[in-house]
Order: structure tokens, then C-alpha cells, then sequence
């Protein structure tokens, strides 16, 4: 059984929620769970680790942005990657 690194649990939801990208670039991704101090996100993006984004989540009117970091990323099936994001504020 791999060990559980997580101070917190994760959040699951039933369906993805929609998150938008505002920084660098501009694109909706679906957010499949979250913790205290981070998230996983699944798109067709093919981004690099330690790389930096501003999100919105347009599913909550005045969402306020946030940023975080990629920490991890997996292919998970033909063309999606999986991304770990750690919330850096």
C-alpha cells in the first residue's frame, strides 16, 4: 500500500468542477478533487512541473483567483494528463 503523504484528506466531487486559466494563457479545466492546500486537475494541456497558474472557478459568481504551482503530473488516458497543484495563495 503506497503511504499517504497528505496532511489533509482529499475532497472528490461527483461531477469535475470547471476552472479557468487566466495566467499564462487562457483555458477551461476540470478540477476532480481538492485538499486544504492543493487540487488535481485533468486537461489536454501538456504542462510542465513548477510551472505557476492564476485560476478562477467560473462555476462560483465572484470566485476570487488563486494561484498554484504543478507538483505532479500523469498521463492518465489518451491525450489527459492528471495534475497535483499545490495553492500558493
Amino acid at each position: 500500500m503506497e503511504n499517504e503523504r497528505r496532511e489533509f484528506g482529499r475532497v472528490g466531487f461527483d461531477t469535475s468542477v470547471k476552472l479557468l486559466i487566466l495566467e499564462p494563457f487562457y483555458k477551461i479545466v476540470s478540477m476532480d478533487d481538492a485538499s486544504k492546500d492543493g487540487l488535481r486537475i485533468v486537461t489536454e494541456l501538456n504542462l510542465e512541473l513548477h510551472e505557476v497558474f492564476t485560476f478562477k472557478n467560473i462555476e462560483v459568481e465572484n470566485s476570487i483567483l488563486f494561484q498554484a504551482k504543478v507538483v505532479r503530473k500523469r498521463p492518465v488516458e489518451s491525450g489527459l494528463f492528471s495534475y497535483g497543484l499545490v495553492i500558493e495563495s
